[in-house]
């Protein structure tokens, strides 16, 4: 075979093309990174934009449906028909009520001619009681039967306000008064200063902005005519509305703002003519253009330190195989009378590695897999297990072999009741040879508890009959755990308890492991004696020399064993640094500080949020962007500063229990997230992001905060709304960055300490090379005693050979028989992803043959795309990720391809192969989780349903637990309570119920669970509620009781009947006029019916006849 020779010109043009390759790919990697940046911000500032719209439109719909609630009142039409003080006085009333709900500027009634009548800031100097606004859009609009809203400055309270106004119609339909309300805009932009944005109309006027100095101007330049036109409407004041930007701009457009550099977008609002305009910073684009190019560089850089450092070897390599060349020529006469026994001790050599790798290739297949597999024979007696099952059920080895399976662990079903061995699935298929799959039993752990399990039984054949059965299982604790949405602890723990058993298994099966290379190893020295015994005979050619007073024959570096040196020299290499390098040189000997300080604020700025990276000694190495809240008050006064060092640990906790990623709300009510640093396997230091919101913060909390530790309250109210709010879907990818640049980073350093190892490495081989000078070894010498030695050798080898050969042979059967009979899926590969070994059930599943498979990469035959059919490139491959690392994976959302190109889910666990500390291969297990994915599915959409029939319900859905815990809480109850589902889920109902019903409430609900008697349940009754802001309210309500698996919920749909009590109230009034009115009329009748009867009692008196005629 050809030998590469790596020349001086050859070396040039390869760093020639490592540069121009190099250059290419950090070319495309930087436009990715600046390709990623870009969209990142867009989506952001498309989310904020959002965010700002639907502030603004829910602030409008309120006032909007409060002016309309108002118009369609009974108390507002009497005062625009008759106004005298009675009618004037109630819908004052009302006015005010709104005013307070709302926290309004002023709610106000005009009547048909423009005029105030009724104001509820009537009591104020700037009373608009008589004003007269029939120049105002809002009233033109109502007039006309329009219910509108309209943006504009005050001509009394010299304040910006938006106004709501709708019709007031008397019975006939016709429009005879307008409500209007006023909302100042000063706390909508407070609640949204963490952006900077516009309010603009269709001239580009700014009438709210985050930006104190940009209201009531416009965002572009306007000219006179347009100037006068605005100020002349009065609608934003008296001008002049001066431009914050030199020109008008398009959407997607970067802009300049206060000497920084934003991208600007714009959306519209559903009013016309209105809009909002966000303002973005673009400086994370700048960082990942600038990360890029430092990266493409120093990867260049390393390259070209490896290729020169490869060169500088591989030319002492070839003189040194000059040198060695010219000792082999004189050894090989001594080979060729060698040559048969050698040749004979290669074959026996060959068939044992052969038989060896066989085997340890089939245990180290099913000591890797994390499914429990045993064999038994006929008569149901355990012949094999592997670690698994010890690891799962408790038993060693030694306690199950031999045994009977169903006696030891399958004596009794779940209930407790006893399982007859004649109805076991595993001893039915051992007497029938039907497979059989079964997911609703369990099996009985050594100390008593029972673990559910899905197990498979297999037939063994052989020459057509039955002679054993493979039986394969796995712990389905956790998924029964996921299907009944419950977190067992105890589970969790006895997890953990079966992992640590595993891992002694698996230290004693590597110290049998050791023994048995041990016993290999005496094979080999049997091999080397040879050696030793030619330098005795050299050193009795000598003795007999000098003794005939001749000098000796053989000089003293032929009697040093040269050959084993040359072989040592021969097989050099260049080493890799131990693992406990990285252990020696902390992050912040890896990192450059300083740039890495100065990319990481730049970074905190760009995102808003503020980061650490710490060290796991809990030394801070950088930090950027923290929050006045946490440096000014929690890490300074005493009580919060110990509630700051609790949150820091427990999510330092989180993080060494292996969880990739943390997300805690600390004790001051701040969320922080937290990501380990992994460098080449190896937990060095975290990173940390925090000092935010995930949702708007409960200022009510942090007052009571401040006043419980003493705090400044103003102050730090100030320090907390300077907090940003942060969307928790954002949190991983901006870890996920930081972490990222950490590692990437420490791994350019740990590749120059390896190159810096090379170079000296490399060094310390050229001058050996220089000292040592190869030997010629002698054909003198007898050889007849050492061929002897080696015929002697050779019996007992080929003895050894033959008991190993025999016994290898058996296990290897035995383990084929059972990775062949399970019907899980399992795929053996070596180092390269390539196929190894595939099991029937594997091969049925996707449709190929063993010839079809073995050899090929697995990636590319049945896993190379996603889902939705996109290409899934290796590198994100998990079973390539398990070559890269040696972490074991499990994984349960994709698909393997079958040959007909379809696809099916699949949860697969990847599992890595170890021999003698270095990775030699991947074990594959998976099964096909078709049905479970389509049951989830189903539950899911149930689930869906659900939530949309609580979504659309007009009442209020609560749903509480046996202790009286709120689980469910629809948007309506949202609506009639004031809480937010986020607020309330996990209280007790109690804080909805006035507090003398509050106090008694888990009194009611333990009288009905203990003695079963129903008072309210399946009713409906009125009671009195209570919201969040404390304000009582009469509420109908109507229970009902649901009963689940092993706990019953209770559902309560309640229904805000305030609207109703006043209405019934003011009918009550009114039919009590009603009856006052009747009463004096029928008062009236009677006396003038007694007025006529005196009448013709007078004129039957003086003769005449009666006038009136009276019926009764």
């Amino acid at each position: 075979m050809p030998r590469f020779h790596f020349t001086k010109n050859r070396f040039l043009a390869t760093i020639f093309c490592a540069f121009v390759i190099l250059t290419a790919a950090g070319w495309f990697f930087t436009g990715s990174l600046v390709e990623m940046a870009t969209r990142t911000v867009k989506e952001d500032v498309h989310d904020a934009n959002l965010i700002i719209s639907l502030n603004l439109i829910n602030e409008l719909k309120k006032i909007q449906n409060a002016a309309v609630a108002i118009a369609g009142s009974p108390l507002t039409l009497p005062v625009l028909q008759v106004n005298v003080p009675e009618n004037l006085e109630k819908v004052n009333n009302i006015l005010d009520r709104y005013h307070k709900s709302l926290d309004a500027a002023a709610c106000y009634l005009i009547n048909d001619e423009g005029l105030t009548l009724a104001s509820s800031n009537r009591n104020a100097k700037d009373s608009f009681v008589g004003q007269n606004y029939t120049f105002r859009p809002y009233f033109q609009q109502a007039i006309k039967g329009d219910v509108s809203q309209h943006f504009a400055f005050g001509t009394v309270s010299k304040k910006r306000g938006i106004f709501a106004s709708a019709p007031v119609k008397d019975k006939k339909r016709n429009i005879v008064g307008v409500v209007v309300i006023k909302k100042e805009v000063e706390d909508i932009e407070a609640s949204l200063k963490q952006y900077i944005w516009f309010l603009v109309d269709k001239n580009g006027i700014i009438f709210m902005s985050s930006q104190p100095d940009a209201r009531l101007k416009s965002l572009w330049p306007l000219d006179n005519q347009q100037q006068q036109k605005i100020i002349s409407s009065k609608q934003y004041g008296p001008g002049p509305f001066s431009p914050i930007m030199p020109r008008q701009f398009q959407r997607g457009e970067e802009v300049s703002f206060k000497g920084g550099k934003y991208l600007a977008e714009q959306v519209a609002t559903p009013y016309e003519g209105v809009s909002v305009v966000l303002l973005w910073p673009t400086a994370q684009i700048t960082n990942y253009l600038w990360f890029g190019i430092i990266l493409t560089l120093l990867t260049i850089l390393l390259t070209i330190s490896f290729l020169t450092a490869l060169y500088i070897f591989t030319q002492s390599n070839l003189r040194m195989k000059k040198l060695l060349k010219e000792s082999q020529s004189q050894a090989s006469a001594l080979a060729a009378s060698e040559q048969q026994l050698m040749v004979r001790r290669d074959e026996l050599e060959e068939q044992k590695e052969l038989l060896a790798q066989t085997e340890e290739r089939s245990r180290l297949i099913l000591a890797s897999m994390s499914e429990g597999i045993f064999g038994m024979g006929n008569d149901g007696r355990v012949t094999f297990i592997n670690p698994a099952v010890s690891t799962i059920l408790g038993y060693t080895e030694e306690e199950m072999l031999g045994k009977l399976m169903h006696t030891e662990v399958h004596h009794t079903y779940p209930d407790g009741s006893e399982f007859p061995r004649l109805q076991c699935p595993m001893y039915l298929t051992s007497q029938d040879g039907k497979a059989r799959t079964v997911d609703n039993e369990v099996f009985w752990r050594k100390d008593g508890a029972a673990v559910p399990v899905e197990y498979s039984t297999t037939p063994v054949w052989k020459n057509g009959q039955v002679v054993a059965t493979v039986v394969s299982f796995h712990d389905i604790t956790e998924r029964r755990r996921a299907e009944g949405l419950k977190v067992d602890k105890e589970v969790a723990e006895e997890a953990a308890e079966r992992a640590e058993r595993a891992r002694q298994e698996a230290e004693r099966i590597q110290k049998e492991l050791t023994v048995k290379l041990l016993e290999i190893e005496r094979f080999n020295r049997l091999s080397l004696g040879r050696e030793e015994r030619i330098i005795e005979l050299k050193k009795q050619v000598n003795a007999l020399s000098i003794k005939a007073g001749e000098k000796p024959f053989y000089q003293e570096h032929e009697l040093t064993g040269g050959m084993d040196e040359e072989l040592v020299l021969t097989d050099s290499v260049i080493p890799e640094p131990e693992q406990s390098d990285i252990n020696r040189n902390s992050l912040a000997e890896m990192l450059n500080v300083e740039q890495f300080q100065r990319l990481l604020t730049d970074f905190c700025e760009s995102v808003g949020i503020a980061s650490a990276i710490i060290d796991l000694k809990g030394e801070v190495l950088v930090a950027a962007r923290w929050q006045r809240a946490c440096t000014d008050y929690h890490r300074v006064n005493e009580k919060t500063c110990t509630r700051c060092i609790e949150s820091d640990t427990e999510l330092a906790l989180n993080l060494n229990a292996g969880k990739p990623f943390s997300v805690y709300r600390c004790k001051n009510g701040l969320t922080d997230a937290a990501s380990p640093i992994i460098v080449e396997g190896k937990h060095i230091a975290n990173t940390f992001v925090g000092q935010f919101f995930t949702s708007p913060p409960d200022m009510d909390y942090f007052r009571r905060q401040a006043e419980e530790c003493g705090l400044d309250t103003d102050q730090y109210l100030a320090a907390i709304r300077d907090v940003p709010v942060v969307a928790e879907n954002k949190l991983q990818p901006v870890l996920g960055f930081l972490v990222g640049v950490a590692q990437t980073v420490a791994a350019m350093s740990m590749e120059r300490t390896r190159a810096r190892q090379a170079e000296i490495f490399v060094a310390r081989q050229i001058d050996a090379i220089k000292r040592e000078r190869a030997s010629a070894m002698s054909l003198a010498e007898d050889a007849n005693d050492a061929r002897r030695e080696l015929e002697r050798y050779k019996d007992n080898l080929e003895l050894l050979v033959r008991e190993r050969t025999d016994e290898l042979s058996m296990s290897e059967e035995r383990s084929n028989l059972i990775l062949v009979s399970v019907q899980e899926g399992i795929w053996g590969l070596d180092t390269e992803g390539k196929t190894t070994f595939v099991n029937r059930a594997a091969l049925g599943m996707l449709g190929y043959t063993e010839e079809e498979v073995i050899g090929k990469p697995m990636h590319d035959l049945v896993h190379y795309a996603y889902t939705d059919g996109s290409t899934y490139p290796r590198e994100e491959c998990h079973m390539y990720k398990t070559f890269a690392d040696g972490r074991s994976r499990t994984i349960t959302n994709e698909v393997l391809w079958h040959k007909n190109g379809s696809s099916f889910p699949v949860e697969y666990t990847t599992t890595p192969i170890q021999k003698e500390g270095n990775l030699v291969g991947t074990v594959v297990t998976f099964h096909d989780i078709t049905e479970r994915r389509q049951a989830e599915e189903s539950m899911l959409e149930a689930k869906n349903r659900t939530d949309a029939i609580l979504g659309a319900s007009t009442n209020g859905i609560v749903t509480i637990n046996e202790k009286g815990i709120i689980e469910t809480f629809n948007p309506a109850a949202e609506r009639i309570f004031g809480y937010a589902l986020d607020e309330i889920a996990g209280r007790n109902v109690s804080l909805l119920m006035p507090d003398e019903h509050a106090d008694r409430h888990d009194i009611y609900l333990n009288n009905y669970l203990t003695t079963g008697i129903k008072k309210v349940i399946g009713k409906r009754v009125e009671i009195t509620a209570k919201r969040k802001n404390g304000e009582l309210f009469p509420a109908e309500i109507g229970i009902s009781e649901v009963f689940l698996k092993d706990t019953k919920l209770f559902t309560a749909i309640i229904s805000d009947i305030t609207e109703r009590r006043m209405a019934e109230k003011e009918l009550k009034e009114r039919m009590d006029e009603l009856e006052r009115f009747s009463r004096l009329t029928i008062n009236r009748e009677e006396k003038m019916i007694q007025l006529k009867e005196e009448i013709n009692s007078l004129l039957e008196k003086i003769g005449q006849e009666k006038k009136y005629k009276i019926v009764e």
